[in-house]
């Protein structure tokens, strides 16, 4: 698990299956822990353009061990200038 790095959103899905795997938690297990279907454990881990973030942030927290993803961060950049990026 990454520590202290800002990571996109869409690798939130690969760090949430991380998370449950290094765990050891099925995907059946984690879906009736977080009262979900296993259906959408595996949507969340494999399909990261859909937007699952609250899933995935809720399977970082738990199966985590003890990491959790603060956020949301944006990239402010200028439109005309893609050389001079702003990070807030």
């Amino acid at each position: 698990m990454e520590h202290g790095h800002v990571v996109p959103e869409l690798k939130l899905a690969s760090l949430a299956k991380q998370a449950r795997t290094e765990a050891g938690v099925t995907q059946q297990e984690a879906a009736r822990l977080l009262s979900v279907a296993q259906a959408s454990i595996s949507h969340a881990e494999n399909n990261p353009e859909r937007y699952l973030t609250s899933l995935r942030l809720s399977m970082i927290s738990n199966f985590g061990g003890g990491y959790e993803a603060v956020g949301p961060f944006y990239v402010i950049k200028r439109k005309d200038d893609k050389l001079a990026d702003m990070y807030f």
